[in-house]
């Protein structure tokens, strides 16, 4: 079984769900976002996907319940990370694994969304960002042994920017990067967008 926290539109999940044998869930607090994601699901004629709403801090789902447990952009948003992951560690099987992919507090993009909250102007509410080192820690705190950390993303949002030098000095930063991290592959948690972590029960 596969569980999507903070699931959103869901694409993630509907991505997935052909390489998944089991069961694959997906959760949001949103009620448009569940209703969004019933919309596309709808879609894909083949789809299993169990859509459900409910509160991520406490899921009210059985512990011990799914083998995969993944999120995408949702960590940031909460001001206390750690009592998400402890829920989440509730809900996982011993043997399975907890994937969490957020923004890396290096990277520019970083920078530029907190220069943009510092002036009340970033369209999304409160944010965060996170350092490979501060992920970890997370993890600890919640009882999580991190396997493994990796980047993901090097141009980030701005490759999408109006501005054309944006995009031409983010696409010079991507090349370099991507040329570090040939030697030296750890590096990518630093640099890139970002930060991927892949835990289990500690």
């Amino acid at each position: 079984r596969v569980l999507e926290v903070g699931c959103g539109s869901a694409v993630d999940s509907l991505g997935l769900e052909e390489n998944v044998r089991g069961e694959m869930w997906a959760a949001d607090l949103n009620a448009e976002a569940i209703r969004l994601a019933e919309r596309i699901r709808s879609q894909f004629p083949y789809s299993h996907l169990r859509l459900v709403r409910m509160d991520i801090h406490r899921m009210g789902l059985s512990g011990g319940s799914f083998d995969l447990i993944f999120s995408q952009g949702v960590l940031e948003h909460f001001r206390d990370p750690v009592a998400l992951l402890k829920e989440q560690r509730r809900l996982l099987r011993e043997g399975g694994y907890i994937v969490v992919s957020v923004p890396q507090r290096f990277h520019p993009y970083a920078l530029y969304k907190r220069f943009h909250l510092w002036r009340g102007r970033w369209p999304y509410g409160w944010e965060s960002d996170f350092s490979p080192g501060r992920l970890s820690e997370c993890a600890a705190k919640a009882g999580l042994r991190v396997c493994e950390m990796a980047g993901d993303g090097f141009a980030g949002e701005f490759e999408h920017s109006h501005r054309w030098w944006l995009r031409g000095v983010m696409e010079v930063y991507g090349f370099l990067v991507r040329g570090l991290v040939i030697f030296h592959p750890t590096w990518a948690s630093y640099l890139a967008q970002d930060v991927v972590m892949v835990c289990e029960w500690n």
